[in-house]
């Protein structure tokens, strides 16, 4: 009786162990992710040299992200034609603070929205479309080391803008070529929803800070992206670049520009230590205050990992624009280079460098900047 006592009592055991054991914890569906960003250093420019805040990005900010996943979608376990998958929410609190052409400080606060989309699957294969605001298929951003990278957007220097409301959808065309496809208002969201300035008192200033909305009027803009090249996973990656479109004038204020732009882009990656990076796009602009312009925008990069914890970058990026009627022309160039300890996915420290300048003001800036990237919270 005792022996067939402690087998029943070891069989219970167990069972009871099994069903335990099969007890799963609900999946987690929302990640909430806050990001803080300090960065500052030696910089000079046409005010003369300083030890400041930066004045180009990463900005000093500090970032919330809510990104969620459809709970019903995970259980289904298919699509049936589309179907909602995920939604992210990813806004920023920004602080700038510069010297004016008059040699007058400023400082600012405000509200951003950054990527916020909802991303649906469809039930062709490797084909997905997002709907919201996020980054336009035009250029590459760094992926060995994306954390609030120093590095240069080639998009930034041309349009003004990395990041657009619109549709985007990425599909394969065959087994070797994907295709990216943009359809944005052309940089409508492109400024903050709030801010707050006049937070540095001086001569020339005798009101309080005070706060005011953006104006988010269409003026007509509008934006076409696409990028046909062959998928990411690949070694060697080549493209082509097509973008048309009606945005403002990054160099003229209230002036509307149509551009057209084609070009090509390679990367060639080494596992994850290394991306190398080249971009090349030749186009056509067109505005009332300055004509036909031809345009000419260049960028090559470099990424390696150094060890554990070590990354460095860098970069070198044109834009050159010549009248087609006169003498006027437009070249800025920047040269960058970042050298990143990471402590954890979450933190980051970074050594930055940079020279930059306007050809035809005789303008060169240049500086030397330390900053501090830390998150906390999760991300999927």
């Amino acid at each position: 009786m005792k022996f067939v006592f402690v087998i029943g009592f070891f069989l219970l055991a167990t069972a009871v162990h099994a069903q335990n054991a099969l007890k799963q914890k609900k999946q987690q569906t929302s990640f909430f992710y806050t990001q803080v960003n300090i960065h500052g250093g030696y910089i000079h420019d046409i005010n003369g040299g300083r030890f400041d805040i930066t004045n180009r990005a990463p900005k000093n900010q500090v970032a919330f992200q809510l990104f969620s996943l459809n709970k019903r979608r995970l259980q289904k376990g298919y699509v049936r034609t589309l179907s909602l998958s995920s939604s992210k929410l990813r806004y920023s609190i920004p602080f700038d603070r510069t010297v004016n052409s008059s040699g007058q400080r400023e400082a600012n606060f405000r509200l951003q929205m950054l990527d916020t989309w909802l991303k649906f699957d469809t039930k062709w294969d490797r084909t997905t479309l997002w709907i919201g605001n996020k980054s336009i298929p035009y250029g590459h951003n760094p992926r060995l080391d994306p954390v609030s990278s120093f590095m240069t957007n080639m998009i930034k220097m041309d349009i003004g803008f990395v990041q657009d409301l619109g549709l985007f959808i990425k599909t394969p065309l065959s087994d070797k070529l994907d295709l990216e496809l943009s359809i944005t208002s052309g940089g409508m969201l492109n400024k903050p929803i709030l801010v707050c300035d006049n937070l540095i008192k001086n001569e020339a200033q005798t009101i309080d800070p005070k706060f005011s909305f953006s104006n988010y009027a269409y003026n007509n803009t509008w934006l076409v992206t696409s990028h046909i090249g062959r998928p990411t996973y690949q070694k060697n990656e080549l493209g082509l670049n097509i973008v048309s479109g009606r945005i403002n004038n990054t160099l003229i204020p209230n002036d509307l520009i149509f551009i057209n732009r084609i070009g090509g882009d390679w990367i060639h990656k080494f596992q994850e230590k290394l991306k190398w990076s080249n971009q090349l796009t030749v186009g056509y602009s067109n505005s009332d205050a300055e004509g036909s312009l031809g345009s000419l925008h260049y960028q090559t990069s470099l990424e390696l990992f150094l060890g554990k914890h070590f990354f460095f970058s860098t970069s070198y990026a044109f834009n050159f624009h010549q009248s087609m009627s006169s003498e006027l022309y437009h070249f800025n160039y920047i040269n960058a280079q970042s050298l990143t300890y990471s402590f954890s996915p979450h933190t980051r420290l970074r050594l930055n460098h940079y020279h930059a300048g306007i050809l035809e003001a005789g303008e060169k800036r240049w500086g030397i900047l330390l900053q501090l990237v830390v998150g906390f919270g999760k991300r999927p």
